[in-house]
C-alpha cells in the first residue's frame, strides 16, 4: 500500500489571532469536508450579518432601556459567537444577558460587548480573507 504524504493542517492559531478560538475554526472548516469546502466563508458571511444588526439592535434597546429585548439580544449573540469561537464576546453577551435580566444594565458592560464584536468582526473579515485566497476554505487537510 502507498502511503501518500499529507499537507500539514493549516495553523489555525495564526489565522485566527486572539479573538477566535482556532479549535473552533477547524472544527467548522472540517465540517464543511471535501464537499463543501466553502462552508466556513458562508458561516463567517451569516455571522458578520448577523452579529452586525443585532448588536445595533442591542445598543439602540440599552438606549432605549428595554431591558427584556436587550436580554434576548445578548442572550443570541452569546450563542452565535460561542458557535463560531468567539469566546470572549460571548461571555461579554453574557454579561451584559445577566445585567439585562436584572433590570439594568452597565455602560462598562455594554463597551465591552461593543468592543468585543468589533474585535471578532475584524479577526473573521481578516480569516476569510484567507480562507478565499487559499481557494474559498478548501485547504489541505491530513488524513
Amino acid at each position: 500500500m502507498q502511503h501518500l504524504p499529507t499537507s500539514p493542517k493549516p495553523d489555525w492559531a495564526a489565522a485566527c489571532g486572539e479573538h477566535l478560538d482556532p479549535a473552533v475554526i477547524g472544527s467548522l472548516v472540517d465540517l464543511g469536508g471535501e464537499d463543501e469546502p466553502d462552508l466556513i466563508v458562508e458561516l463567517i458571511d451569516l455571522f458578520l450579518e448577523d452579529a452586525d444588526t443585532r448588536v445595533t439592535a442591542l445598543e439602540s434597546a440599552a438606549r432605549s432601556k428595554d431591558w427584556d429585548q436587550v436580554s434576548r439580544l445578548a442572550h443570541t449573540l452569546k450563542g452565535s459567537s460561542a458557535t463560531m469561537g468567539a469566546a470572549r464576546f460571548s461571555v461579554a453577551c453574557r454579561t451584559v444577558e445577566m445585567e439585562a435580566r436584572d433590570g439594568g444594565l452597565a455602560r462598562e458592560s455594554l463597551d465591552y460587548a461593543v468592543e468585543s464584536h468589533l474585535s471578532v468582526q475584524f479577526s473573521l473579515v481578516c480569516l476569510r480573507a484567507q480562507l478565499t485566497e487559499s481557494g474559498g476554505g478548501n485547504y489541505q487537510r491530513t488524513a
